[in-house]
């Protein structure tokens, strides 16, 4: 008898479980391993739990009423999600969490879907997870808690030795293809069932999540699902459709609730974008079919102003408020242009949202200084590469660095009232404000370019041979050799790490430290400098690592170009010829060398105890008599005019007034987060910040 809403017979009975002896493979892969019949049995007990709570089910299309399709999938702890595309259309997933929820049918929970049962959470769980694009994270989500869930249920009896590790690596190979089925199946059916003209928008715009989809299919209004009435549905589909072919480059303003609202609506959509961008009308037009390729991707979250998950939908379109209609690009590379040149203005005055220790005037300042300079180099887009080379390739920052570490910061610390605590962090920044008001894009450009210039100047007339500072050289474990025509040198001191960093570009200039764990450690890296007649061609760095036989291993890690570019072929030839002519050095050789890298360092910790707190912050001694004045002469040059005609004494007092009013700022702070702060939850939540994946060079 057919039962209610289409539910097959089937899914009504009750749970059908397997019986742990049926699971033979198991027993086959144990006894493979050596595994006791005691521990297989363990392991099929276990593994008939984790098959229960990871239950796939998948409708045919039309068979539940109201659905285009619909899956049911367990993931473990007492939950199920549900995968659906209802009748209209629209995508909607759910989220079960019930205790026993392996010995309810899933008939019963397809029921309680369907009639809106309390357990049932649709839209709202951080759980869900979903894309049509395999290839996506998000899309293999449902396959790796598949996967996990049934490989955590064998880990019942002993756990730990060889034979289990061998028995566990097995079936991992055999659970990851079948999740992989399972999961893989419940996105192709979703995909399908949705349709055709969702799927190419979305495939389109490269937004092919669930947020996305939900809110293509119509599903979703402010971010949460709210509806599945059929004429609902294709009503704002057509409409939200509809307004992203016209502004397909704007699909992040669309999607605010705003201007959602404005689309289901059928209301003039042209005003409401300008409004909530601040953009006239007569600019928009010019985005009007045109897609973010075509325009150079003005609204992906790789461009730093963006903010639009705080509403700060015009920030994202800046460029254009600078620009005469008239003169706005017409083809893509000039788009590109105009949003680099917003990007090197923004990335300059980058303080002004990533410090903390700016007060209110300063960054009232710094905010007018910014409107100024969009406002004078925007227009100038097409002239973006001779308008900003130095700025935009950051070179302004580094020299920053150099002379807050070189000059300011000594500076401020010796000018310290006796006792006071040496100069903290704000003093870089301090530096960055200054050199911001006091200069203009063409003077910071100018300097920039100078001290990059002249950096092997600097290096000889304030570096550490000269002060006394931290020099640290060693041995090579390879000679300077030739390797398919190319020069390869072996990098062997920190000043010749800092010259390459700069000279090419990338951050290689602080792996001293990870040469140096040759020393004490069983994992280390070797540090390559490859060039050619006229350039440089790469930098590559080998790990090695020594084994508890005291075997060594060598394995390219990174080999970079300039600028973090990808490595020519060239140079992936020359890293793999290296790494076989270290593959043929003894190990009494490496030994060796691991010996005179611990000497190194025995060294330098003698020369650390000499040093003040804040001379191994700046890497050079500069209590010395001297050090100050000539530290002056050589980097004065690179301050904005009003400081260099001030004198070295003025700047010094300028500099040690407001790092102690900034040092009497945070103690404040602190004080009052001390006073206010309950548990460490309100401390983390008050400094709360995005994790930032390992970078190379």
């Amino acid at each position: 008898m057919p039962q209610k809403y289409g539910i097959p017979d089937e899914l009504m009975e009750p749970v059908s479980l397997y019986a742990p002896e049926q699971l033979t493979f198991i027993r086959t892969v144990g006894k493979k391993h050596g595994l006791s019949d005691e521990e297989i049995e363990a392991k099929q007990r276990g593994y008939s739990r984790g098959l229960a709570d990871t239950r796939i089910w998948l409708s045919e299309p039309g068979q539940i009423e109201g659905y285009r399709r619909l899956a049911l999938a367990g993931i473990g702890e007492h939950k199920t999600l549900a995968y659906a595309v209802t009748e209209g259309g629209g995508l909607i997933l759910s989220e079960c969490a019930l205790e026993g929820l392996r010995d309810i049918p899933f008939g019963e929970l397809v029921q309680g879907l369907i009639e809106g049962a309390p357990y049932w959470k649709t839209g709202t769980s951080h759980w869900l997870s979903f894309d049509i694009n395999h290839y996506t994270r998000e899309a293999q989500w449902l396959r790796g808690v598949l996967v996990d869930t049934r490989l955590q249920s064998l880990r019942e009896g002993d756990w730990g030795s060889d034979v289990q590790n061998g028995f566990y690596a097995e079936m991992k190979g055999t659970i990851v293809s079948r999740a992989g089925r399972n999961g893989g199946g419940i996105r192709k059916a979703i995909k399908d069932a949705l349709d055709p003209d969702i799927v190419k928008a979305a495939w389109g715009a490269r937004a092919t999540d669930l947020a996305h989809l939900t809110w293509f299919s119509g599903t979703s209004h402010e971010g949460i699902i709210d509806t599945t009435d059929p004429d609902v549905l294709r009503s704002r589909q057509k409409c939200r459709l509809q307004a992203f072919k016209a502004y397909p480059s704007l699909l992040p303003i669309l999607r605010l609730a705003k201007i959602t609202e404005v689309i289901d609506e059928q209301e003039p959509l042209l005003q409401a974008l300008s409004a909530i961008t601040e953009l006239p009308e007569a600019k928009l037009k010019l985005l009007h079919g045109k897609g973010a390729q075509a325009i150079g991707k003005p609204l992906q979250s790789g461009r730093p102003q963006i903010e639009l998950v705080h509403n700060q939908a015009a920030a994202a379109l800046r460029g254009l408020q600078y620009v005469d209609e008239t003169s706005l690009p017409r083809r893509g590379s000039d788009w590109q242009k105009l949003w680099r040149t917003s990007d090197a203005v923004d990335e300059v005055f980058s303080l002004i949202s990533h410090s903390f220790n700016l007060t209110d005037e300063d960054r009232h300042a710094l905010r007018a200084k910014r409107e100024n300079a969009r406002r004078t180099y925007l227009p100038r887009h097409q002239t973006f590469e001779e308008d900003f080379p130095e700025v935009a390739s950051r070179h302004y920052k580094d020299m920053i660095r150099s002379v807050a570490t070189k000059l300011i910061i000594p500076a401020v610390s010796l000018n310290l009232p006796e006792g006071d605590s040496s100069p903290q962090t704000q003093i870089s920044i301090t530096l960055e404000k200054e050199m911001l008001l006091r200069s203009s894009f063409k003077d910071i450009q100018a300097a920039s370019s100078r001290w990059h210039r002249n950096l092997a100047r600097i290096e000889d007339n304030l570096g550490s041979a000269k002060w006394g500072g931290i020099e640290t050289s060693w041995r090579a474990l390879l000679t300077d050799r030739q390797i398919e025509g190319y020069d390869v040198h072996e990098i062997t001191s920190d000043h010749e790490l800092t010259r390459r960093g700069r000279t090419e570009n990338h951050c290689v200039g602080g792996y001293g430290p990870m040469i140096r764990a040759a020393g004490s450690k069983n994992a280390f890296s070797l540090i390559y400098a490859v060039d050619g007649a006229q350039a440089s061609l790469s930098t590559i760095e080998i790990k090695v690592t020594i084994d508890n036989d005291s075997k060594a291993s060598f394995a390219v890690h990174q080999n970079m170009g300039a600028s973090n570019a990808p490595p020519h072929v060239d140079a992936e030839k020359v890293a793999a010829e290296l790494v076989k002519d270290l593959e043929k050095m003894s190990p009494e050789r490496l030994e060796t060398y691991r010996k005179r890298i611990r000497e190194v360092e025995q060294s330098r910790h003698k020369v650390f105890q000499d040093f003040t707190p804040t001379e191994l912050h700046c890497g050079v001694g500069f209590t010395r008599p001297g050090y100050l004045q000539s530290a002056w002469d050589e980097m004065h040059e690179y301050l904005p005019r009003s400081l260099r005609k001030a004198g070295l004494e003025e700047v010094a007092r300028n500099f040690t007034s407001q790092e102690l009013v900034a040092q009497a700022r945070l103690s404040t702070a602190r004080s009052q987060q001390k006073e206010r702060a309950d548990s460490l939850c309100d401390i983390y939540d008050e400094y709360e910040h995005d994790m930032i994946e390992a970078m190379p060079f």
